[in-house]
């Protein structure tokens, strides 16, 4: 048994079982920290309880610390000396575990996605970790620990090259991918580009939730930092001594600083993981290079596309920018931001998104197709349902004698009406030979791209009161997850759906 695969040569030919290198120790290490930290949601009620009583007796910090310490390097040292893995005839086998054995074995035809990452602390020798990725269950996936980036690249190529099941049967795409193409460049993002990103993206309430039980705590630290800076909020906010006018400048002026201090986490945690985006293409394969402190480099084989998505919240819109994603299939098994699964490229311009689809999928026509709007029937069902809520909990505060929600609930009707009607605004569908597009959102705007090939099942449903209008649902899977288009026109789903039928069964294409 070796104890290196550094070797460069065939990485597909016979080899013997081999450990990992040493330098695969920190990885391991700072692996299971990252697993005890992922898990640090769960010890956030031990945490709040046991917050007072750490700081009445901070001597137990440091030897609890050290106790975590040790059981984590002990857990490091047994995962790294029992692991294995040997690259021989075009399969990676994997044995690891330690009280759990398991065992891979990945045939190259079956790995859908190869990510090169280099964490930080393996810049200084070079070495490199690659995750192998399936279309499959996420236990079906590897990673292959410190390698030297040349042979991770040899890696890489060979099994981007190996030829799928599909394309085993075409001759002339073996011929194509045994010929080795030019790596070109599409798209590549600034700092200005992820500012933006980080400013239009989700993280600032992430944040927000995730801070919530803490929120007793700081609140006590932020009075101890004002009373330090002999800053009297009470006194300030009090009618008696402030006029309305100020009162209401320093309410605004708090809630933006603590806004503006969430917004800069926010692009700092975009930079951190899109710094140097760099997004190419060379044959078939698209090659995303992107981190500040862990460089990550993904490829994925445009045939494995199942859908691409236009996703615009109601701050892109304001900003003019558009996140596009590339979704491959297990894209349900997992959070749809995920960078590995699929691909994102954040922040660009409309042009630039319609550029990049049109180089997935050169014939598809997403920005000269008009949508067709769904049933204006969807508004009154929406509504009848929400203001039967509504009124629901008006009677029961009418019984027990508040009327404050009654009151609530009548300034709330407008509002929810509001969303209903700009919810109906933003669906639409339409569709061509080969592609069906989807439009659907609230306050921004998602379009999605379907290949019309890649559909696996299409269900269409109707209710007893949308029989009599000619109105249904309409519900596609696909390898990367479920969609439905409601109140859709029945005559428009019959011949969408006949025409995929039809494409099915002269074509019979490989939906993976």
């Amino acid at each position: 048994m070796t104890n290196n695969v550094d070797q460069v040569g065939s990485v597909s030919a016979s080899s013997p079982w081999r450990r990992l290198s040493p330098i695969a120790l920190l990885y391991v290490a700072i692996s299971s920290i990252k697993f005890v930290a992922g898990n640090f949601i769960y010890l956030i009620p031990i945490l709040v309880i046991g917050w007072q009583r750490l700081l009445q007796n901070p001597e137990i910090i440091v030897p609890g610390v050290i106790v975590l310490f040790f059981f984590v390097s002990i857990f490091s040292w047994l995962q790294f000396r029992s692991y294995r893995y040997r690259i021989s005839h075009r399969r990676v086998e994997i044995r690891f575990g330690v009280i759990k054995k398991t065992v891979l074995d990945l045939p190259f035809e079956r790995i859908q996605n190869v990510t090169i990452n280099q964490p930080l602390y393996y810049r200084f020798t070079e070495h490199v970790y690659v995750e192998l990725e399936t279309a499959g269950s996420s236990d079906q996936e590897a990673k292959l620990f410190a390698l030297t980036r040349q042979y991770a690249e040899q890696l890489k190529d060979e099994i981007s090259s190996s030829p799928s099941i599909a394309s085993v049967e075409n001759a002339q795409s073996i011929e194509q991918q045994a010929t080795p193409a030019p790596e070109t460049i599409l798209n590549q993002r600034s700092i200005f580009d992820l500012i933006l990103h980080g400013i239009s993206s989700n993280r600032i309430w992430i944040m927000l939730g995730a801070m919530g039980p803490f929120a007793e705590e700081i609140y006590a630290k932020m009075g101890q930092a004002l009373q330090y800076m002999n800053i009297d909020l009470a006194a300030i906010l009090d009618l008696s001594n402030s006029s309305l006018t100020v009162i209401i400048f320093y309410t605004l002026s708090i809630i933006l600083t603590l806004f503006l201090c969430l917004v800069t986490l926010s692009i700092m945690a975009a930079v951190v993981s899109f710094y140097g985006f760099t997004l190419s293409r060379r044959g078939e394969h698209f090659i995303r290079r992107s981190g500040l402190f862990t460089r990550s480099e993904v490829n994925i084989k445009l045939s494995r596309l199942q859908q691409i998505v236009f996703q615009r919240d109601w701050l892109d819109m304001l900003l003019g920018r558009t996140n596009i994603k590339f979704l491959q299939a297990g894209s349900s098994e997992k959070q749809q931001s995920s960078q590995t699964e699929n691909l994102m490229v954040p922040s660009v311009t409309t042009e630039q998104a319609n550029a990049l689809s049109s180089q997935a999928w050169h014939d598809q026509q997403l920005e000269n197709m008009t949508f067709n709007r769904i049933s204006k029937r969807y508004i009154f069902s929406r509504v009848l349902i929400a203001v039967t809520l509504l009124l629901t909990a008006s009677g029961l505060s009418h019984l027990s004698g508040d009327r404050s929600l009654i009151y609530f609930a009548a300034s709330l009707t407008p509002v929810v009406i509001a969303l209903i009607v700009l919810r109906w605004w933003r669906w639409g569908y339409t569709s061509d030979y080969k592609y069906l597009y989807i439009r659907k959102g609230l306050l921004g705007v998602d379009k999605l791209i379907v290949p019309l090939d890649k559909l696996q099942q299409l269900k269409w449903s109707q209710t007893v009161w949308q029989k009599p209008h000619h109105l249904g649902q309409l519900k596609l899977v696909l390898a990367s997850g479920a969609l439905s288009v409601p109140f859709m026109n029945q005559e428009y789903a019959f011949h969408l759906l006949n025409n995929t039928l039809e494409r099915m069964a002269t074509r019979k294409p490989a939906w993976m």
